[in-house]
């Protein structure tokens, strides 16, 4: 039998089949990512732009900075929406230029 008590071994005759664990037990050995994942399809386990491991550098609750953030990254898409595209001058200039040779 698995740790989680699934899987191979969990016949309905063993004693552990009898035992309705609390909704608070079955949970318990969820990560709260995991529980994003099943809940909502939110994989943050995983690097959206290459596939890997993604490693989780903090868990910010307090609403006044959670509002913060997310305001920051209101104004910096709006901030990019309303900017044109570099002119072909400036294009030019940020372009290492190669020398012969």
């Amino acid at each position: 039998m698995t740790p989680a008590k699934r899987g191979k071994g969990n016949e309905a005759g063993t004693a552990d089949a009898t035992h309705d664990p609390a909704p608070v037990e079955r949970g318990a050995t969820m990560t709260w990512a995991q529980r994003l994942k099943q809940l909502f399809n939110i994989n943050i386990e995983t690097c959206k732009d290459c596939g890997g491991p993604a490693k989780i550098i903090a868990y910010i609750e307090e609403p006044a900075a959670i509002e913060k953030i997310l305001r920051h990254l209101e104004h910096k898409d709006a901030a990019a929406a309303t900017r044109s595209p570099p002119s072909r001058a400036a294009r030019l200039q940020q372009t290492p230029h190669r020398s012969a040779g």
